[in-house]
């Protein structure tokens, strides 16, 4: 009689625990989907706080009303800001329309710029995004003086290819003096 109640007692606690087993597994079915919902909805909430979408102000062209996006670091920015700053222009970029290759295209010219900064620049340091009729303008501002300089095209080399990605991605490229240090800017066309 015993044996039989260890048995039963056994055969319970496998099929509680293979109850436990397939509610976990279902849970976890259900709760990624929900938890990736929830942190893209933050994602874009933080891309809002974080960044301005702006008109310019001034003499009203056509120009002046493209959507404009803006951030900006106090101080030289942390190496997460590049992931994150990506993340959060996808965003935009996708409310703005801008889906497939110009898309990814831009995300890579910022990536490129925004670490060359990080790598390279000095802060603070702010990066803007303007959609164009066309194209999209990237435009970092660092206080460090020093031009951009593109490395020789090494295949060895684990860095340092970056500004030839810039050159194969954008129209066109380059670099201007500001008030304090350099805006290196890009075009990457969007058609």
């Amino acid at each position: 009689m015993r044996a039989g109640r260890r048995s039963l007692a056994l055969a319970a606690t496998i099929v509680l625990l293979g109850v436990v087993v397939v509610g976990l597994a279902a849970l976890t079915v259900v709760a990624f989907p929900l938890a990736l919902t929830i942190e893209l909805a933050v994602l874009a909430l933080v891309a809002g706080v974080a960044s301005r979408a702006t008109k310019r102000r001034g003499r009203r062209r056509a120009r002046d009303s493209a959507p404009l996006w803006v951030t900006r670091w106090e101080s030289e920015p942390p190496v997460e800001a590049v992931p994150l700053t990506r993340r959060q222009l996808s965003v935009v970029l996708g409310e703005w329309g801008l889906t497939g290759e110009p898309h990814e295209d831009v995300l890579l010219v910022v990536t490129e710029l925004l670490s060359n900064a990080v790598d390279h620049g000095r802060g603070p340091v702010r990066l803007t995004v303007e959609l164009r009729s066309g194209s999209v303008r990237i435009e970092v501002h660092d206080t460090a003086p020093d031009a951009p300089r593109p490395q020789p095209l090494d295949p060895y080399a684990v860095r340092g290819r970056g500004l030839q990605m810039v050159e194969a991605l954008s129209s066109q490229w380059g670099w201007s003096d500001g008030p304090i240090g350099k805006i290196v800017w890009a075009d990457v066309p969007t058609a």
